[in-house]
C-alpha cells in the first residue's frame, strides 16, 4: 500500500516537471491502467453519435474502443495518447484484429493542433488533467474541430461532483451540452452547434 502511494507521488511529480511522458509509460506498463474492455455504455454512446463517421479519441490507451464498436461504426478512427507503451500495443491489437481504418499517434491534448471535420471527440477520464487557460483553449480547438453542424466531443467523468470546474468549462464553451448518468458516471455530449439545422447557423 504505501509502495504504491509513494509510485502515485512520484508520478504526479514527473508531471508536474514537464516528464509526463515518462510517467504515462511507465503506469501502463505495470497495469495500472487496465483498459482491457470498454464499457458497454461508452460503445453503445459512441457508435450512436458517430454514425459512420470520423472518430478521435484521445487517452486511447491500447485502443480497445474501434475494437468493440460494431462494423460500420466509424470510417475512420485516430487514437491519440502521450504514452508510448499504449501506442505500440494499441497498433498491434488493432493490425491482429484486421482494423485498417485506425491510425495511432503518440499525442497530449494540451499540444494537439486540432482537425478538421470531426464527427466525435471522445474523451473518456482524461479532459480533467487538463487545467485553467490550457482546458479552456484545448475545448475550443475541438470545437472548432467538429464537422458542422452535428458534431460532437463525449466527455466521460467518473464523477460529476469532483470534476464539476472541468464539466462547466466545457459547458462554456460548448453552445450545447447534454448531461447523462450511468451509475457514477457523467456523460458530458458537447455540441459545436445549438442546432442540427444547417440554415439556422
Amino acid at each position: 500500500m504505501r509502495a504504491a502511494i509513494h509510485r502515485r507521488l512520484l508520478w504526479r511529480i514527473q508531471r508536474v516537471l514537464g516528464n509526463a511522458r515518462l510517467a504515462w509509460n511507465e503506469q501502463f506498463r505495470l497495469g495500472v491502467w487496465d483498459r482491457t474492455d470498454c464499457c458497454e455504455e461508452v460503445v453503445r454512446k459512441v457508435a450512436g453519435l458517430a454514425k459512420g463517421g470520423k472518430i478521435v479519441e484521445f487517452g486511447c490507451g491500447p485502443g480497445m474502443l474501434p475494437r468493440r464498436l460494431p462494423a460500420g461504426a466509424f470510417t475512420s478512427y485516430t487514437g491519440i495518447d502521450i504514452a508510448d507503451y499504449a501506442i505500440d500495443e494499441a497498433k498491434r491489437l488493432c493490425a491482429e484484429a484486421g482494423l485498417e481504418n485506425c491510425s495511432f499517434l503518440h499525442g497530449d491534448m494540451a499540444s494537439w493542433a486540432g482537425g478538421r471535420d470531426i464527427d466525435v471527440i471522445v474523451l473518456e477520464e482524461c479532459l480533467y488533467y487538463l487545467r485553467g487557460k490550457q482546458l479552456l483553449r484545448f475545448c475550443e480547438i475541438c470545437r472548432d474541430s467538429l464537422a458542422v453542424p452535428h458534431g460532437v466531443a463525449l466527455v466521460i467523468v467518473h464523477s460529476h461532483h469532483k470534476h464539476r470546474s472541468t464539466i462547466r468549462t466545457c459547458r462554456k464553451v460548448f453552445p450545447k451540452s447534454v448531461h447523462e448518468f450511468y451509475g457514477s458516471r457523467t456523460f458530458l455530449t458537447l455540441h459545436r452547434c445549438a442546432s442540427d439545422d444547417p440554415s439556422l447557423i
